[in-house]
C-alpha cells in the first residue's frame, strides 16, 4: 500500500485510492446519496484521482441510481416518480445514443486506453440519463425541499473557485485537485491584455 501511494500518478494507485474511499464512504452514500446528487448536480467539482477527472455529478449519477435500485429491491419501499412523457423521450435518447455509438465504433475513450476518440461525450449523456432516473427514484420530503432547492442552484457558484485559486497564485493551486482547470484557460489567455476574462465567474453568474 505504501509503495502504491508513493506513486500517486499511476493508474493502480488511483484505483486503490478510489476503492478505499468508496468503501469508507458507503455508509454515507447509502443514507445520503440522493441529497449528494442534488447538491453536486450543478457543482464544478472533479474527482481528480479517476481517469479523465470526471465531475462529481457524473459519478453520483451512477452511484445514486445503483443505490436507489438496490434499496428498492431490498426494502420494497418507494416507487419512481411517474413522469411517463419525459421518461419516454429520455429512453428514446438513450436508445439513439447507444445505436449511434454502436454504428460509429463504440464508446471508446483515450483516457482508458482505447484507440477511439469521443467516447466521453457518450458517457456524459449516459450519466445525465442515469442522473434523471436517480433523481426521480426518491421522493424529497417537503421539509427538505427548500434546502435542497437552494443548494441545487447555489452549488453553481463553485465555478468561480478555479478563477479565485488561479488569481491567488501557485500556493493555492492545490485547489485544482478539487476544482477543474478548464475555466482558468480563459483567464490565463487574457493575461497582459486590457480586458481580463473570468470564465468560471461567468458560469457561476448564470
Amino acid at each position: 500500500m505504501g509503495y502504491l501511494l508513493a506513486q500517486p500518478g499511476s493508474f493502480t494507485s488511483q484505483a486503490v485510492i478510489a476503492l478505499l474511499l468508496g468503501i469508507l464512504s458507503l455508509p454515507l452514500l447509502l443514507r445520503w446519496h440522493h441529497p449528494f446528487l442534488i447538491l453536486t448536480w450543478n457543482a464544478s467539482l472533479i474527482v481528480s484521482f479517476l481517469p479523465g477527472q470526471p465531475g462529481w455529478w457524473f459519478c453520483m449519477s451512477f452511484i445514486s441510481l445503483l443505490f436507489t435500485i438496490l434499496l428498492r429491491i431490498m426494502t420494497k419501499k418507494g416507487d419512481f416518480i411517474s413522469a411517463p412523457f419525459v421518461t419516454f423521450w429520455i429512453c428514446f435518447i438513450l436508445v439513439t445514443v447507444l445505436v449511434t455509438a454502436k454504428l460509429t465504433g463504440g464508446i471508446g475513450t483515450r483516457v482508458l486506453g482505447s484507440a477511439a476518440y469521443g467516447g466521453k461525450r457518450y458517457l456524459y449523456v449516459l450519466s445525465a440519463i442515469a442522473g434523471y432516473f436517480a433523481l426521480i427514484g426518491t421522493r424529497i420530503p417537503p421539509e427538505k425541499a427548500a434546502f435542497l432547492a437552494v443548494g441545487f442552484f447555489l452549488s453553481g457558484l463553485t465555478s468561480a473557485a478555479s478563477d479565485l485559486a488561479y488569481a491567488l497564485g501557485p500556493k493555492f493551486y492545490f485547489f485544482f485537485y478539487l476544482f477543474p482547470v478548464d475555466f482558468v484557460y480563459v483567464q490565463a489567455g487574457g493575461e497582459g491584455s486590457a480586458v481580463e476574462r473570468f470564465g468560471g465567474v461567468s458560469f457561476a453568474a448564470q
